[in-house]
C-alpha cells in the first residue's frame, strides 16, 4: 500500500504536473535541447497574458467608444426630430392663434356693423314714430273738428262761438265716447236746437 501511494506521487502525479506544465507552454528544455529558466517561462507567459488582455482591452474599449457612438448619433438624430416636430408644432400653434384672431376681428367688425345697423334703424324708426305721431295727432284734429263742424251744422246752431264750447259739456253729460256718436243721439241735436246749453 505504501508502495502504490509512494508510486502515486512521484510517478503519476509527476507525469500529470508534466504534462499540465507542457501545455501551458512549460518545458523542461527548449526545441534547441537547452534547459529553460522556469523564471524565462513565466515572464514569457505573463507577457502574452498581458499582451493579450491589454487587445481585448482595447476592443473592448473601441466597441464602447463605438457604442457611445452610435447612440450619440441616435440621440443627436431622435434630438433633431423633436426640433423639427417642436418647429412644426409651433408653426401650427401661430397659425391656428393667427386663424382665431382674424376670425375673431371678422365677428367684431360684424358686430359693431350690427350696432350701427341697429342704431340707424332705432333712429329712423323713433324719427317716423315722431312724424307719424304729429301727423296721427294732425289727422286726429281735422278729424275732430270736421266731425264737429258736420254736427254743428247737422244740429243746425248757426251762432256757435266755438263747437267745443258746445260739444264738451254734452259728452261729459251723456258719456259719449266719440264725436260722431253725437251726430246719431237724439237729445243732443235737441238740446243744440233749442240752445238751452
Amino acid at each position: 500500500m505504501e508502495d502504490l501511494r509512494e508510486q502515486t506521487h512521484t510517478r503519476h502525479y509527476e507525469l500529470y504536473r508534466r504534462c499540465k506544465l507542457e501545455e501551458m507552454g512549460f518545458k523542461d528544455t527548449d526545441p534547441d535541447s537547452k534547459p529553460f529558466s522556469l523564471q524565462e517561462t513565466y515572464e514569457a507567459k505573463r507577457n502574452e497574458f498581458l499582451g493579450e488582455l491589454q487587445k481585448k482591452e482595447e476592443a473592448m474599449r473601441q466597441m464602447f467608444v463605438q457604442r457611445v457612438k452610435e447612440k450619440e448619433a441616435e440621440l443627436k438624430e431622435a434630438e433633431k426630430e423633436l426640433h423639427e416636430k417642436f418647429d412644426r408644432l409651433k408653426k401650427l400653434h401661430q397659425d391656428e392663434k393667427k386663424k382665431l384672431e382674424d376670425k375673431k376681428k371678422s365677428l367684431d367688425d360684424e358686430v359693431n356693423a350690427f350696432k350701427q345697423r341697429k342704431t340707424a334703424a332705432e333712429l329712423l324708426q323713433s324719427q317716423a314714430q315722431q312724424a307719424g305721431g304729429s301727423q296721427t295727432l294732425k289727422r286726429d284734429k281735422e278729424r275732430k273738428k270736421s266731425s264737429g263742424r258736420y254736427c254743428m251744422a247737422v244740429a243746425g246752431v248757426p251762432h256757435a262761438r266755438d263747437w267745443c264750447d258746445i260739444i264738451q259739456p254734452l259728452v261729459r253729460v251723456w258719456n259719449l265716447g266719440c264725436l260722431q256718436c253725437l251726430c246719431q243721439a237724439p237729445e243732443a241735436l235737441q238740446l243744440l236746437k233749442s240752445n238751452q246749453l
